[in-house]
Parts: C-alpha cells; structure tokens; sequence
C-alpha cells in the first residue's frame, strides 16, 4: 500500500475553517450519520479528497492522483478530524457575508434577540427562529431605515426602494437548516469568545437548578446599567454590544473591589 499523507493545508482547528467549511461541517454534523462516517466525511472535505471502491479496495482521489487505502489507514487519518465532534466552536468564521465574526458593528439589543432565537432554535429547530437572528445580526432594520431615508431624499425610486426590499426578504426566507446549524456552531463560537473577553458578565451565578434565560439575563444586565433609568433601556440596547459588555464588565469589577 502507498503511504498517505494528509494535506498541510487541511484545517485543524475552528479558527482556520473558511465560512464555506463551517457549513460544510454543519451538514455533515447534522445530516444523521454515525461518528465514525462524520469522520471519514470531515476527512474528505477538509481534505479535498474523495473515496471509492474497486471491488474490496478503498481508493483515495486527490486531484489526479489515486492511491489505495487501507481500512486502518483510512481510520488513523480520518481520527485526526475528532475536534470537530469533540470540542466546541471559538473564534469560528461567520457564514454569511456582511456579518462580523466578532459581532464589532452589532447592537446589544440585536445581539441579545439573537441570542434568544438561536437557544429557541437550538432547542427547537424552528427554522422562523434562525432567520430572525439571521436579520437581526445582519441588521435588516437599520438595512430599511437607510432605504427609506434615501427614499425620502429622492436619492431612490420607489422601484428601487421595493425591489431592494423584495431582495432582503428572498435573502432571509431562502436561509436552510445547513445555513442555521452553520450559524449556531459560528454563534457557539461567539459566545464563548464573549465569555472569555467579558468572564464577569457571563459569570455563572452557580446551579440554580434553572436553564440560562436570555430575558432574564437582559433585564439583569438593564438593572445594572440604567442607574434607575428604564427610560435609557432604549440606548443601551442601541449602543454598540462591547461597549455597554465593557462597561458593565467595569461596573461588576468595581462592585466586587468594593466588596
């Protein structure tokens, strides 16, 4: 049997998937194979390769090339993909264009829906869930605004203003599960990068015996920074998501240190 290497280039970690190789991971995750088969087909993908048979014989194709493999050889290499199914997402490409993978231009608010959706969706595999994050990470409300304003100022036509509408909204409804377990395990990713910037925020409160509630989580997080203010619940959810994570991070660590 001719040895097999397995490419250099191949990625072996989260933080170097490509978006495309984070839906691919998210379709081969979720497509109901057996551990073993998620491996060889991890193997595949990340590796560019394909596989088939002549007869008994397993061939290995890349590119031109076509090399015999054994049963145990094709194991050890495929084995090597185990991180995917054993550790969780960090710091993971985003898998759609337009949205930051550190969620740098997004609002609390946006961000603490989102988050909502996607735990309901995790749950539930309501794809209405996913697309709803999907339009809120992807700011489709500011996205309409800027439309609308420009087509009061006449910048647009209302041919223009409608067919752009149209288009976010084929954009949005046309998401599929693949897309929304791509973005769940890209939001895993983010979610334990904030926790890692932000570990006072996101500081487990220990075993309460209840599940984390995004809802009571927010209005926690509104307590804590509008001085009393609900009438400022609006900007703070308008405002950048680091800079109010930032501040309150500041605002518990003073609090402890005057413990």
């Amino acid at each position: 049997m001719s040895t097999v290497r397995i490419d250099l280039e191949a990625p072996m970690s989260w933080q170097a998937l490509s978006s495309g190789q984070v839906r691919a991971v998210a379709r081969i995750t979720h497509g109901g194979l057996l551990r073993e088969e998620q491996l060889i087909a991890l193997f595949c993908e990340l590796c560019g390769v394909t596989l088939s048979h002549e007869g008994e014989v397993i061939i290995l194709h890349r590119g031109e090339e076509a090399t015999p493999i054994d049963v145990l050889a094709l194991g050890d290499l495929s084995s090597r993909f185990g991180w995917v199914l054993d550790t969780e997402p960090d710091d993971t490409a985003c898998p759609f264009e337009g949205i930051n993978r550190y969620l740098l231009d997004t609002t609390f608010g946006d961000y603490f829906h989102a988050d909502a959706m996607l735990l309901r969706f995790a749950t539930t595999g309501d794809m209405e869930c996913a697309r709803r994050a999907y339009k809120d990470l992807d700011g489709m409300e500011a996205r309409q605004e800027r439309w609308r304003e420009s087509l009061r100022e006449g910048l647009v036509t209302k041919t223009e203003y409608e067919a752009e509408l149209e288009r976010l909204r084929k954009k949005y409804d046309s998401m599929d599960e693949v897309e929304a377990w791509a973005m769940q395990l890209w939001w895993c990713g983010v979610t334990n990068g904030l926790k890692v910037r932000y570990p006072l925020v996101f500081e487990s409160p220990g075993d309460s015996g209840e599940g984390y509630n995004p809802i009571e989580a927010r209005r926690n997080i509104m307590l804590l920074l509008n001085d009393g203010k609900p009438q400022d619940n609006e900007k703070i959810e308008q405002s950048n998501l680091h800079d109010v994570l930032s501040a309150l991070q500041h605002k518990i660590e003073k609090a402890k240190h005057a413990e």
